[in-house]
């Protein structure tokens, strides 16, 4: 009989359990929910690093990696008898269907014309969460934090039609920046600085672009051209803190110009 993806899960979920047990492995059976944090981000960091380099072979294993520390986790609340695996998925599985009630209709999926964030809303007042932020993690970095809260307001219709009040918005934070910092109020400036990126998360919300991945994208591109004006510097006799900006500033310039000549800028 050909196996399935039930029986490779009701392998790991055994091999677990018999690592738990007195029998099984001494780390494991230490270990409680909250000390699964910080491998948790660990694991979900390395994913993300596999996605990004396009790298498949990768992402498998650390997408099982993943799955192990939430397998890990329900085996801790089966101990307990908080929930099961059949609980989990039994919840996520009625989750879907009611967050996309135009493919599934009905009282599992809700009303067809409720878009993913209203839908989520309404779960959360149901729970007594009301404030925007419930439910969002504090330990979010604070970008991520920032986008998703705009597509909380945007999922209650608070948002603007279109980009153009967005590239507005930003350019009326710049102004309010510049009026700070010649005001040499400096606790001013942090507040502007802040309404600034805020105003460019959402800005990059409305034209299809993940803040997160678009910044990532210009960290790599940065370091990249960073390391060759370093080894350009060196090869030219410059030193690095010794030499001028305008120096400097040619050589990046000349960098850039080479990879767009040969398309290198279209890559991450």
């Amino acid at each position: 009989m050909e196996e399935t993806p039930r029986d490779h899960f009701e392998e790991i979920m055994s091999l677990l359990r018999f690592l738990r047990s007195p029998a099984g492995c001494e780390w494991d059976r230490q270990k409680e929910a909250p000390d699964m944090k910080p491998y948790l981000l660990e694991e979900c960091y390395e994913l993300i690093e596999a996605i990004e380099r396009g790298d498949s072979r990768a992402q498998v294993d650390e997408i099982g990696d993943l799955l192990l520390h939430c397998a890990f986790l329900t085996v801790l609340g089966e101990e307990k008898g908080e929930f099961s695996a059949k609980e989990i998925f039994h919840h996520l599985a009625a989750k879907i269907r009611r967050r996309h009630p135009h493919l599934f209709p009905g009282p599992e999926g809700g009303e067809r014309t409720e878009n993913w964030e209203y839908i989520k809303g309404k779960e959360r007042r149901k729970e007594g969460r009301t404030g925007l932020l419930d439910g969002l993690p504090v330990d979010l970095p604070p970008l991520l934090r920032s986008f998703r809260l705009q597509e909380r307001a945007a999922g209650w219709k608070f948002d603007w039609s279109s980009p153009q009040g967005a590239f507005e918005k930003v350019e009326e934070e710049i102004g309010e920046v510049m009026r700070a910092y010649q005001a040499k109020d400096r606790d001013e400036v942090e507040r502007e600085i802040g309404d600034l990126i805020f105003a460019v998360v959402n800005l990059s919300r409305l034209l299809g672009v993940h803040p997160e991945k678009a910044l990532s994208r210009t960290i790599r591109k940065f370091a990249r051209r960073f390391d060759r004006l370093s080894e350009r510097a060196r090869a030219r006799g410059l030193v690095l803190g010794e030499a001028g900006l305008e120096e400097l500033d040619t050589l990046w310039e000349a960098i850039k110009a080479e990879e767009r000549d040969s398309g290198s800028t279209r890559r991450p």
